[in-house]
């Protein structure tokens, strides 16, 4: 991890830290594609990896991390048939040394793709081999040709230059300085001119720092950094300002020197300083890595999907339910009204008003507060209670509604439920929908089957449909015969064709070989038929009604109605 702390414009730097000022992760960001990478100024180090304390002698203060941080772009090694002590760990292997440096090369550039790095190994003549076959593994983003690139076909990747027992990568023109300190300037400036003039076509490497063992490379780099920063400055203000200078690699460098270096790259230095750390310093994927893929986001749906072989479902939450079939649909609403119309009778109700019975058999009409129980095999049967019923038929659909009214309509007898707002059936065979406050789904093989949860319930009938209403009135059809139920009072009614009405506070169960069980919550009670009536007036005006009229209910069959198949709805 790169450590930085504030500190002034220095040539060389002999701290471990990088002040956050001159991080420079992106300064050939703004070089053209097209430029020839020998004609960028490019800031280096000698024995770039010679920075610990237990290097002797030591070339570097900072880490390659820290190197990159400040802006160096060149970088050279030298790697030994024994080992090189450069890692706080000890000595390692040759090939541990050069695949940690070339991890940490590319660690920087997966993150700086417009950036490169210059990479110049020099193997002991034992490592050459293992070094020449490590760099020629194609898993390392490299440039090994001999042709000098462009910046656009280098970008991200580590460019190899070749050395005196390496020769993968460019070809390089290399001028030193002598171990005579009275003529290094004069040196350093004949090598830095003599490069300008030929960086445009040719790479050229001027080294400035230490070259003898008994030099000291630090004592070296206070005096000669300044001197190349200064020499540099007079060739950038100077009549014949050249175009580059090619590849200068230092001892200890510091920030002032290195960013002359990459002002000389058309003033790009300039606004490059980037204030604080971008994090080159942290480890990422690399290619000798297992591979990572990018993840796609899944995405998530929340809705149900219904199918069934006679039709599909569908359910809509606190306003309506609407429903379609082929052979009918069905649709209820609640607190409004009841409408029922059928081609063998209709049946109307009225709350709190009126009951009306007919039948030709006989009509029986029960009510109490407590429950009704009727059977029969050509009857329907109806539950209502405070919590659920559920009725199934083969031939025909129930609905069930809540709160105030129901609405029913058929033309063999269909039932419709009202709730929240209204109900309107249209069917040719009988189809039931229901809606609610959230979702029904409903699956027959003859029919829809549409239930309206917390407040409706589902009925069925070979014979007729069922209808229930809650609080208010009931409406009820019947082929064979009609029951009816009105509250406050008792009675248990049987006819020949034997209907029974169950209802009651909390439940009732009505099981028929041609039925249907229907339910209904909320303190409500409903059968085949209900009525309510308030007064004896009602009940005298239903049996006068019935004493003075003879009504033939014609009786009609119903049949058993298949729905034609929809197709399964596509799977995204």
């Amino acid at each position: 991890m790169a450590i930085f702390k504030c500190e002034g414009k220095k040539h060389f730097s002999h701290s471990e830290t990088l002040s956050y000022k001159y991080v420079k992760h992106d300064w050939m960001e703004k070089i053209e594609d097209n430029k020839l990478l020998s004609a960028i100024s490019i800031p280096g180090t000698h024995q770039s990896n010679k920075y610990l304390k237990t290097s002797t002698p030591m070339f570097q203060a900072w880490g390659l991390h820290n190197q990159l941080d400040a802006g160096i772009r060149f970088f050279e090694m030298h790697v030994s048939s024994d080992s090189i002590k450069y890692i706080k760990t000890g000595s390692v292997q040759e090939t541990e040394t050069l695949i940690y440096v070339l991890k940490t090369l590319l660690t920087f550039l997966v993150k700086q793709k417009k950036e490169m790095v210059l990479l110049r190994v020099t193997p002991d003549e034992g490592a050459v081999a293992q070094v020449t076959n490590e760099l020629s593994r194609p898993k390392w983003p490299l440039w090994r040709d001999k042709e000098i690139p462009t910046i656009g076909q280098v970008r991200g990747k580590i460019v190899l230059i070749q050395s005196s027992t390496l020769q993968l990568g460019l070809p390089v023109h290399i001028k030193e300085l002598d171990a005579n300190m009275d003529t290094k300037e004069t040196q350093m400036r004949q090598n830095i001119k003599s490069a300008s003039e030929e960086c445009d076509h040719e790479l050229r490497l001027t080294y400035t720092g230490a070259k003898g063992e008994s030099e000291e490379p630090l004592e070296i780099a206070k005096t000669l950094n300044k001197q190349v920063d200064d020499y540099l400055l007079d060739l950038k203000g100077g009549a014949n300002r050249p175009h580059c200078v090619g590849i200068i690699a230092m001892d200890f460098p510091g920030p002032k020197v290195i960013q002359t270096i990459i002002d000389f790259n058309g003033k790009l230095g300039e606004g490059s300083q980037i204030v604080g750390d971008m994090g080159s310093n942290e480890d990422v994927a690399l290619p000798d890595s297992s591979s990572s893929g990018e993840q796609q986001d899944k995405s998530h749906s929340t809705g149900g999907e219904h199918q069934s072989e006679s039709g599909e479902h569908h359910a809509s939450q606190e306003e309506s339910a609407k429903h379609q079939s082929e052979s009918g649909e069905h649709h209820a609403s609640q607190e409004e009204s009841a409408k029922h119309q059928s081609e063998s009778g209709e049946h109307h109700a009225s709350r709190d008003e009126s009951a009306k019975h007919q039948s030709e058999s006989g009509e029986h009409h029960a009510s109490g507060h407590e429950s009704a129980k009727h059977l029969s095999e050509s009857g329907e049967h109806h539950v209502s209670g405070h919590e659920s019923a559920k009725h199934d038929s083969e031939s025909g659909e129930h609905h069930a509604s809540q709160e105030e009214s129901a609405k029913h309509h058929s033309e063999s007898g269909e039932h419709h439920a009202s709730g929240h707002e209204s109900a309107k059936h249209h069917s040719e065979s009988g189809e039931h929908h229901a809606s609610q406050e959230e979702s029904a789904k409903h699956q027959s093989e003859s029919g829809e089957h549409h239930a309206s949860q917390e407040e409706s319930a589902k009925h069925q009938s070979e014979s007729g449909e069922h209808h229930a209403s809650q609080e208010e009135s009931a409406k009820h059809h019947s082929e064979s015969g009609e029951h009816h139920a009105s509250q406050e009072e008792s009675a248990k009614h049987h006819s020949e064709s034997g209907e029974h009405h169950a209802s009651g506070n909390e439940s009732a169960k009505h099981q028929s070989e041609s039925g249907e069980h229907h339910a209904s919550r909320d303190e409500s009670q409903s059968s085949d038929d209900k009525h309510h009536t308030q007064d004896d007036q009602h009940d005298k005006d239903a049996t006068s009604t019935i004493s003075r009229k003879k009504f033939i209910i014609k009786k009609v069959h119903c049949h058993k109605v298949h729905a034609r198949p929809r197709p399964s709805p596509l799977l995204y």
